[in-house]
């Protein structure tokens, strides 16, 4: 998510404070982890260099605000049915790893109703 992009949805959810924020981010926060430190300095020499830090602004932003936020992390989002268990942490602790879209859209809807935030998700198989 470009800057701009996260700075258009802060003001608007800044405008409506009982909205949530509820975003998927597969890198974010990720190298506070020994593996995700492995993971981003792999990635770091491919063309998804930018997405890490288009991730890691937006993240910065978002912590940052005070919004209600939650952000579901996770690795590769690889085409597949949806297996309908998945291992879940504080974060998504790196390795290259995967997920089917039908479980990150799992986890994303068992995160809407819950009332804690400002925490990252990591889901992976």
């Amino acid at each position: 998510m470009g800057n701009r992009a996260t700075k258009l949805i802060l003001k608007l959810l800044l405008d409506k404070p009982d909205k949530r924020y509820l975003a998927i981010t597969g890198i974010a926060q990720m190298d506070k982890t020994f593996f995700g430190e492995i993971t981003i300095g792999i990635l770091k020499l491919t063309p998804v260099k930018n997405a890490i830090a288009d991730h890691q602004n937006a993240f910065d932003q978002i912590s940052k605000s005070s919004i209600k936020w939650t952000l579901v992390g996770c690795p590769y989002i690889k085409d597949g049915i949806e297996k309908g268990s998945f291992k879940t942490d504080s974060k998504f602790r790196g390795g290259f790893k995967t997920i089917h879209p039908g479980d990150v859209a799992s986890a994303i809807v068992q995160e809407i109703e819950k009332s804690d935030y400002h925490k990252i998700i990591g889901i992976w198989y």
